[in-house]
């Protein structure tokens, strides 16, 4: 009991700094000229910033270091374990149904919007005169994803459309691959459970070849989908918040967040970048998985309210977490390796 009510009051105190760590997408806040503009000028020295500010540095990192061992040892309690193994074994049946309308959810509302997969690439500029075909499209395959109806094909239409962005937008694309990685992980399992049967029209050789690949190593998706959701958070913080952080540090200033918090806008945006940074590193790992999966929905559910942005550029990176909630560990994953015994496995 002493260890969860240590547990209680770091994550509180967590949470009440939650805007310091995840704030929004810097290009979804700022007009596209601001950004465009902020990006050309030159970063301020994260090195500089540290010297400047060790003792918070030290005391944040501390916490941060607590915390983390505090939710370890808590969630390799056998006790709890044994409590909590039958609900989290229930669980894994849904999360490849979960992240599955995810993806559907996701292409909707990229339709909707006409951009492909956040404001600041829209279709327009790529497709012109075809934007409509595009749109209806990606309607008709967030619809399948939905339904679970003829998903390979759906997923190699996906990668199809970033393939395209790639094109236009080069490195940048590295922002989504969490959509990359999610249609590698449609295409390798299909549709799952909770899909309508398929009528498939691929070959049927290559049909046999996924569905083999699936049932023997179907924990590759999820190790997948891990490792291109956490590259993705990664990518982003170092794009905004190291390479560009002059993004970052406008977005602290406009905000009025030195006020709230009483650090300077460079440390804010120093903490913001290391724990999206950790937390990708975590997913890619698998450390922790669920307990990050929580803060960081946490996170982005708080910096939504705070920030009042658009919710439909984040439904992926909320309900991909929580597939990996429902799944939790694999093989592939450290925790998974060191510490999965049978159907028993770390809790958080």
């Amino acid at each position: 009991m002493q260890k969860l009510r240590h547990l209680y009051y770091l994550f509180l105190s967590c949470l009440l700094l939650a805007p310091i760590f995840t704030f929004a997408h810097e290009v979804y806040v700022l007009e596209p000229d601001r950004v465009m503009t902020l990006e050309q000028l030159p970063p301020v020295s994260f090195i500089d910033v540290i010297r400047a500010n060790l003792s918070d540095t030290i005391i944040w990192t501390a916490l941060i270091m607590v915390l983390a061992a505090t939710v370890f040892s808590v969630s390799i309690f056998a006790p709890l374990e044994k409590k909590f193994d039958g609900y989290l074994i229930k669980l894994k049946h849904y999360a490849p149904f979960i992240a599955r309308v995810t993806a559907g959810l996701a292409f909707l509302m990229c339709a909707y919007n006409q951009a492909l997969f956040g404001p600041e690439l829209p279709l327009n500029l790529m497709y012109g005169q075809f934007t409509t075909v595009v749109v209806a499209i990606m309607y008709v395959v967030g619809v399948c994803m939905i339904l679970g109806l003829y998903t390979r094909l759906s997923g190699t239409v996906g990668l199809l459309l970033f393939a395209v962005g790639l094109f236009y937008h080069g490195v940048y694309m590295a922002t989504y691959l969490n959509y990359f990685a999610e249609m590698l992980v449609l295409i390798f399992i299909g549709g799952h459970r909770l899909s309508l049967k398929d009528k498939h029209i691929t070959i049927q050789t290559a049909r046999n070849l996924f569905d083999g690949l699936a049932s023997k190593h179907g924990e590759l998706a999820f190790l997948i989908l891990r490792v291109g959701f956490g590259a993705s958070l990664i990518y982003a913080s170092v794009y905004a918040k190291i390479l560009h952080n002059q993004l970052a540090i406008t977005v602290v200033n406009e905000y009025n967040l030195v006020s709230v918090f009483g650090f300077n806008p460079e440390f804010i945006v120093l903490g913001a970048a290391l724990i999206e940074i950790a937390l990708g590193i975590f997913f890619i790992l698998g450390l922790e998985i669920r307990f990050t999966a929580l803060v960081l929905n946490i996170f982005l559910t708080l910096s939504l309210l705070y920030f009042g942005e658009a919710v439909w550029p984040h439904v992926i990176l909320i309900g991909i977490p929580i597939a990996f909630f429902c799944y939790g560990y694999d093989k592939y994953s450290l925790e998974g390796y060191f510490f999965k015994k049978g159907n028993r496995e770390p809790i958080f």
